[in-house]
């Protein structure tokens, strides 16, 4: 049944950021141009940046797409939930965009339950793009823990942390 059976109840926890980043109003110079500057946010993606300006005699705003990443991108595909005793498979990546040329690892560690113990070494050349996949364990009984991710190579170094539910794939039985 997938786990449907709980009733509806959404999960505790989800492997899943959002990111929402907000300046606040900010005053432009005599052309009209201002600079703003955001904290990166641990996010691989696109983002669009949206851009409201208003005078006394007028309104206007704009919107545009932008990538935000690391030269070097490590992600890790999870499941959304575990149940007790579960063994599954994380997809994990790592995307040489352009960092440099070398030898990298990437591996998970699980904490507060699940159990993620592994990690692969790769040479990767600038512009190569592999992917692998690591066992998880679901903890022995439910919980929230999280699974942890570090990647690193010539120059870099990254570290993520996902959290995820370990519950019943059913709800309780009334006889």
């Amino acid at each position: 049944f997938g786990g449907d059976e709980v009733g509806g109840a959404g999960l505790s926890a989800t492997p899943i950021k959002t990111v929402a980043l907000w300046s606040g109003g900010v005053k432009t110079d005599a052309n009209g141009r201002v600079t703003v500057r955001l904290p990166a946010a641990d996010y691989n993606g696109q983002l669009r940046l949206i851009a409201v300006a208003w005078t006394d005699q007028a309104v206007g705003s704009g919107a545009t797409e932008l990538t935000v990443r690391e030269p070097v991108v490590a992600e890790a595909s999870l499941p959304r939930f575990l149940a007790p005793g579960d063994r599954a498979q994380a997809a994990v990546e790592l995307d040489n965009v352009e960092g440099k040329a070398g030898a990298y690892r990437i591996g998970l560690t699980g904490q507060g339950g699940p159990r993620a113990d592994g990690a692969r070494n790769f040479d990767l050349k600038v512009g190569q793009r592999v992917m692998t996949h690591l066992d998880l364990f679901g903890a022995d009984r439910p919980s929230v823990g999280r699974i942890d991710l570090a990647a690193s190579g010539p120059g870099f170094q990254t570290a993520k942390s996902f959290a995820i539910e370990t519950r019943p794939g059913w709800g309780v039985v009334a006889r």
